[in-house]
């Protein structure tokens, strides 16, 4: 079994606000704690439609960056195999239970993040022949340790 850890991390300035630019970045490591993947910080861009302009916030934030480790370690040979297992560590206790199943998902945009991230894990399953939840586990962790591994 190969287990990859990855750290993921979002935030925004001007939280809500029509002015708000929203980042991540996320980390990707071995049994032994060596990076095999990652992002340094990126900017992360939200839907918006003419009626409800997209105002990107923390939450959207946390939540594409998962997406988007999920989307490095499925387009990549070396770290996506059967033999691969992931635990996804996140500070946002909202995040992580939304996506566990034990908070639900209120906001239109965090939604649709939600149902892209179901379509990675759906492909991710059937791209190793799992069960996405026999392949991925995600767990909340505190902020200092995500600190410590991402730097922010």
């Amino acid at each position: 079994m190969r287990h990859l850890t990855c750290y993921t991390d979002g935030g925004c300035y001007n939280n809500g606000r029509a002015s708000a630019k929203a980042y991540g970045s996320y980390l990707i490591m071995d049994k032994n704690k060596k990076q095999v993947a990652g992002s340094s910080r990126f900017d992360l861009v939200t839907t918006s439609t003419k009626k409800k302009p997209g105002r990107p916030t923390n939450n959207m934030a946390e939540s594409l960056a998962i997406n988007m480790a999920l989307t490095c370690i499925l387009n990549d040979p070396k770290l996506c195999n059967p033999r691969t297992f992931i635990t996804i560590c996140s500070d946002s206790e909202l995040t992580i239970n939304q996506i566990n199943g034990i908070y639900k998902i209120n906001n239109a945009q965090l939604l649709q993040i939600s149902k892209n991230r179901a379509f990675i894990l759906k492909t991710l399953g059937e791209k190793l022949g799992k069960h996405p939840g026999d392949i991925v586990e995600f767990t909340k962790v505190p902020r200092d340790e995500v600190f410590n591994v991402l730097g922010h």
